[in-house]
């Protein structure tokens, strides 16, 4: 049996950061037409490297059976275009732990698959690189208004 001397050994732990993770807080979302609608995910952990930044995304399609496309954001919001800003009635915003959409004044064109993502981007040299990233997606089902005269 080899005999260790633990008082001069140099220990090194490493703990490992959990992975970043993105996950719906509901699946299915169903509004009448008209009223304001705010969908929500869950984000956990989040950047591994304290430099890196975090790039958090919604992107949509009418199609609830597709995935969501790159750059294609809600309300026909461009993510390519470095100058737009979002459409009128629309906000998006985080807190530490979710990130939500808000769309006011839902229509039949509101209706279809909301992807949330997060991105982990190290600025290497001026050269964005993905490090993680971590998506869900929400459906939203817009139903006809029951106005009264």
């Amino acid at each position: 049996m080899q005999n260790l001397d633990v008082k001069n050994a140099e220990v090194k732990m490493h703990h490992p950061q959990s992975p970043l993770t993105v996950s719906a807080a509901h699946l299915y979302y169903t509004c009448p037409e008209g009223v304001t609608a705010k969908l929500v995910c869950n984000q956990k952990n989040g950047k591994l490297y304290p430099e890196d930044f975090a790039r958090l995304r919604w992107l949509f399609t009418p199609h609830t059976d597709l995935h969501c496309k790159s750059g294609q954001g809600p309300r026909n919001f461009s993510y390519t275009r470095k100058d737009q800003v979002l459409p009128p009635g629309s906000k998006m915003d985080h807190s530490d732990s979710e990130m939500w959409l808000i769309l006011q004044n839902v229509t039949y064109a509101d209706q279809g698959r909301y992807c949330c993502m997060a991105l982990e981007v190290k600025n290497d040299h001026n050269h964005p690189t993905v490090v993680q990233n971590s998506h869900s997606h929400i459906i939203l089902h817009v139903t006809p208004s029951k106005q009264t005269n």
